[in-house]
């Protein structure tokens, strides 16, 4: 007859259980990790990532920046040469705001440059010419002589000129 032998069970299957079981949750923590950073960098412009009304946008990083401008028209810096021949009807609010405020173009209201244009050279004010030369780069064919008291222009000049000259 033979008789059942009951081999001894190896301690260490309850170990390899228990650690396999902790790689596995690493896995999983790595593996969920890199899919939130992978998504943050594919969609860094959701709403999830930025508030627009918070801190000084000036300090902003550039991500939020962009975030910003392109969502909410907060903390723009603006290209006022781009698109200005066509500024009325081709820039948003924000940007004429933007324009106006820190380079005084893209103004409205002041002065309608389309009025009068025919005869602008003899028929508009000084402040209408510098004002719709500036702001709509119109009229501005020799609204000064630069070359007249040049040699003296630091003193001689006025502020207007000083600017329509060096920009024009």
């Amino acid at each position: 007859d033979f008789d059942t032998v009951m081999l001894p069970q190896p301690r260490h299957r309850a170990a390899c259980c228990k650690l396999a079981c902790c790689i596995l949750v690493l896995v999983c923590l790595a593996l969920v990790t890199l899919y939130l950073l992978w998504v943050r960098e594919m969609f860094p412009f959701t709403t999830a990532w930025y508030d627009c009304n918070l801190g000084d946008a000036d300090l902003w990083a550039q991500a939020k920046k962009d975030y910003c401008c392109a969502n909410e028209e907060i903390g723009c810096l603006h290209d006022c040469d781009e698109g200005f021949s066509n500024w009325r009807e081709g820039w948003s609010t924000a940007k004429k705001t933007w324009c106006c405020q820190s380079q005084g173009r893209g103004c409205e209201g002041q002065y309608d440059c389309d009025a009068g244009f025919s005869n602008w050279r003899v028929g508009w004010s000084t402040a209408k010419k510098t004002w719709c030369c500036s702001s709509e780069g119109r009229a501005c064919e020799g609204l000064y002589d630069c070359n007249a008291g040049f040699d003296n222009w630091e003193d001689g000049w006025s502020a207007d000129k000083k600017e329509w000259c060096c920009t024009n």
